[in-house]
């Protein structure tokens, strides 16, 4: 998938474009119910912004637009497979990458043409580990769980500041 947001072909000036692309393989080297993706996900610096600001595409501070946000790069790999009838696990590895743009940064116009750069100024970076185990109980129950771990570096776009983290989630649900 591609996006244009803003493109000039004429004038000088940075062009506003994203991309996404994946691919989602069933049953990966004839291994019998299990499932490999990978998807990548890139957002120029003026993605989803305007020079008036009522115009950007936002609300409520969050983005319309790909959940990353503008001057942001995602790499999402997942393995799944049903290891027994009702249980499947999922394995999965992200790279999370934002610039020091955001949604609510003020519009400034650059000049010198491009197709796409990288995140821009100081990169915060955050590398994911996650485990998602789930049990289809009954046709109507299905319990979940989620841990995930990840370590940041240059935490909001300064540099040299970094943390880890983890976080565990356990879900049910109920079809009425």
């Amino acid at each position: 998938e591609g996006l244009i947001d803003d493109i000039k072909v004429w004038e000088k000036l940075p062009n506003s474009l994203a991309y996404l692309s994946g691919i989602n393989w069933v049953e990966p080297l004839g291994i019998p119910s299990s499932g490999f993706r990978i998807e990548w996900a890139q957002t120029g610096k003026r993605v989803y912004t305007q020079r008036q600001f009522v115009n950007t595409y936002v609300q409520n501070g969050e983005s319309l637009g790909h959940w990353v946000g503008p001057d942001s790069e995602n790499l999402y790999i997942e393995l799944s497979h049903k290891v027994a009838k009702g249980l499947s696990l999922q394995l999965a590895y992200e790279l999370e990458r934002h610039g020091e743009i955001n949604i609510l940064t003020p519009f400034v116009q650059e000049t010198g043409w491009s197709i796409m750069k990288p995140p821009s100024g100081i990169v915060e970076a955050r590398n994911y580990i996650r485990i998602m185990p789930a049990w289809q109980v009954t046709d109507r129950l299905e319990l979940s769980a989620r841990y995930s771990y990840w370590l940041t570096s240059n935490s909001g776009s300064v540099s040299g500041a970094g943390r880890k983290d983890d976080e565990s989630q356990v879900s049910m649900k109920y079809h009425f």
